[in-house]
């Protein structure tokens, strides 16, 4: 059995056999019967080919639509909108760095200082009538002022105070400290000096001051660890 596709051949080929059958019968008719038969014959084979033409046309409109489908599917768009891709970037972790603590910090020393602000912890100091003078002083060398302080100055044991320091006081059932109290003082900057006279044991040739602070923005007071200022004795 013939399929779809070869109709139109199988069409075009009866058509064009009538056709060929007419011509002949054309040719030797000369009865009205035979007229009849040929006009017929001549009716059937343009019914053929009229019925191939349309098939033909209806295969080509068929072939334009297919091509014209193919056409709009794979003609690009010369308006057409690239829309790019979003590209995530992680941006590398930040760094957070800790705050610098604020805290105020004093270191003592004797005064004057050394050159260039250079603090002095040990030095020598002549015996006159059996009293030591000297001077010390602090700087506040942290990173926040300190406010509403106060100083302990402690002698060494066997020493006695000659004289009470300026602005000090004395706490209960403790000869040998003497307390300090101070409202401010700024980064960097260096309490005014305090005179302390002292009377060492006699017949010694060196003794140790120490010192500990307290302020607002100040470290706890460490007890076991004092800052000491050493002085050498000379004698006449």
């Amino acid at each position: 059995m013939l399929t779809w596709k070869y109709w139109d051949v199988a069409i075009a080929v009866v058509g064009f056999l009538v056709q060929c059958g007419l011509a002949l019968m054309g040719l030797t008719m000369t009865h009205w019967k035979h007229k009849a038969q040929f006009g017929v014959l001549v009716l059937v084979g343009m019914l053929f080919t009229g019925f191939a033409v349309k098939r033909g046309v209806d295969s080509a409109n068929r072939v334009q639509a297919q091509l014209d489908t193919i056409a709009r599917n794979t003609e690009r768009p010369t308006n057409f909108t690239v829309t790019p891709t979003p590209v995530t970037v992680n941006p590398p972790p930040v760094i957070v760095k800790p705050p610098i603590p604020t805290e105020a910090k004093l270191q003592f020393s004797f005064w004057p200082v050394g050159p260039g602000e250079q603090l002095v912890d040990t030095i020598s100091k002549p015996l006159v009538n059996g009293i030591v003078a000297t001077e010390f002083t602090a700087k506040n060398i942290g990173t926040a002022q300190a406010d509403n302080g106060q100083i302990w100055i402690q002698i060494c044991d066997g020493c006695k105070f000659a004289e009470e320091p300026s602005g000090s006081t004395v706490p209960d059932n403790d000869p040998i400290v003497r307390r300090k109290r101070f409202d401010t003082l700024h980064m960097g900057s260096y309490f005014e000096s305090t005179q302390l006279k002292i009377i060492p044991p006699i017949g010694v040739s060196t003794f140790t001051i120490a010192f500990k602070y307290a302020c607002e923005k100040c470290s706890p007071i460490d007890n076991s660890h004092p800052q000491k200022l050493r002085i050498n004795v000379v004698t006449q």
